[in-house]
């Protein structure tokens, strides 16, 4: 073992809590173990799992250990705990350049499909790793690998090219021969890969219009979802987006919706009327995203604020909430919406589903803060954690805020309540800081 003395900072504090106890105080306070490369060698060899997790955390954390093991390291590709492959791979490239030489060992888990916690493949988790942090650097390789690999190193290369992003423009037309190629083997991470690269896709515009039209319906709304990335630059797609609105499977219909608002005020006339007509869908979540797409929209969909007003006035547009704040959106109009934020605001449900998007109005929902602050001391926690919330990115710094969020701070028994109110203090601290008030 190598001992390491902490920083100088740390010193005070060891001697004063020494002065205190008679010197009966835990060492680690002074002193860290730093584990050699030697070490951390023997114990990714090591037959307890915990121990190698141990090594691999250390690893991941730091690059230049991570160097001067590598041959330990990367026989941890193949452990047994799919969590810890995961872990090497991680380590592996957070080395950079020395780490890109590898690849060939990250391509190998593109196959692994043992599932981790979170039930996604070890696969996808590597491929996320291989994009975001070895990047642009290995597009070449993943490029080839949409040409001549397999259907798992296919899909791979399309998880790793999305997280890379608009850099990986390179893959586009390759990405598009993919997706027309009549196989159904990869054409959802074709359009998933697409969607990552975002605007910078234009070239595959035409593509991405016919797959609306695919016979999957997985492929339209996918193919929806990269249009939506695609933001303006989506524009020639609006007719067909609205035809989808209109005629395809809830699904698709919601991502229509999604795409429309995305695409922003040059969806015109037709695709504002479109949406408005959509408010009316029978399915609960095209409407829950078309009023966000309205929202989106904002005073460029100024037609929809009377329609939006009279069908809740006759009790005929859910979710009440969402459609209040559309309305808001629309018209920078408060006297209607807020009496009726308050009476959203009298039980569960209501609250559950109106005050997060009564949060989203900011200082304009000042109206709300005193109901807001009697509701972080209700019995629910997730009321509680809805208002704490609320309170912080409305950004009313009164003392009755001040002292609601303090008490759920001292006395909140939910981990989740607790942390909210110290990020609604520390951002209402901040506002105030910057308003000078401070």
């Amino acid at each position: 073992m190598v001992m390491n003395v902490l920083r100088v900072s740390r010193w005070p504090v060891a001697l004063l809590l020494g002065w205190m106890g008679g010197w009966a105080v835990d060492t680690s306070l002074v002193v860290a173990e730093e584990a050699s490369p030697a070490e951390l060698a023997r114990q990714l060899r090591s037959d307890d799992a915990d121990t190698r997790r141990a090594a691999l955390e250390k690893l991941a954390a730091h690059p230049d250990q991570a160097r001067q093991v590598f041959p330990d390291l990367i026989k941890r590709f193949r452990d047994p705990v799919p969590e810890l492959r995961v872990l090497a791979a991680k380590a592996v490239a957070g080395t950079g350049e020395a780490g890109q030489k590898w690849l060939p060992h990250f391509i190998r888990l593109f196959h692994d499909h043992d599932t981790m916690p979170d039930d996604k493949p070890v696969s996808y988790h590597v491929a996320r790793i291989v994009g975001q942090v070895m990047g642009k650097a290995v597009l070449d390789d993943l490029i080839t690998l949409l040409k001549e690999g397999d259907v798992a190193e296919r899909r791979g290369a399309c998880v790793a090219i999305y997280e890379i992003g608009p850099e990986a423009k390179a893959a586009v037309p390759v990405l598009v021969e993919l997706l027309e190629s009549g196989s159904n083997d990869v054409n959802l991470e074709s359009l998933y890969a697409l969607r990552g690269i975002g605007p910078a896709a234009e070239e595959a515009l035409p593509a991405l219009i016919r797959a609306l039209d695919s016979q999957n319906m997985h492929t339209q709304y996918w193919a929806a979802q990269a249009l939506a990335a695609m933001g303006e630059k989506a524009v020639p797609a609006v007719p067909t987006l609205i035809r989808k609105l209109k005629t395809g499977t809830a699904s698709v219909r919601r991502h229509a919706a999604i795409a429309l608002g995305k695409i922003g005020p040059k969806i015109g006339k037709a695709g504002i009327d479109a949406l408005i007509e959509a408010m009316g869908d029978f399915s609960f979540v095209v409407r829950e995203d078309t009023l966000d797409a309205l929202a989106r929209l904002g005073p460029a969909a100024a037609k929809a604020g009377p329609v939006i007003q009279e069908k809740l006035v006759e009790r005929k547009l859910e979710p009440i909430g969402k459609a209040l704040y559309t309305y808001w959106r629309i018209t920078g109009q408060s006297d209607f919406v807020e009496p009726r934020f308050l009476a959203r605001m009298k039980d569960l449900n209501g609250i559950i589903e109106a005050v997060p998007e009564l949060a989203k109005m900011g200082r304009a929902a000042a109206f709300a803060v005193p109901k807001l602050v009697e509701l972080t001391r209700n019995t629910d926690p997730v009321v509680r954690l809805l208002s704490v919330e609320a309170l912080g990115k409305i950004g009313v710094s009164n003392d009755a805020v001040k002292e609601a969020l303090q008490e759920r701070l001292a006395k909140e028994d939910d981990e989740d309540v607790r942390a909210a109110a110290e990020t609604a203090l520390k951002s209402l601290a901040g506002e105030a800081e910057q308003s000078g008030d401070m």
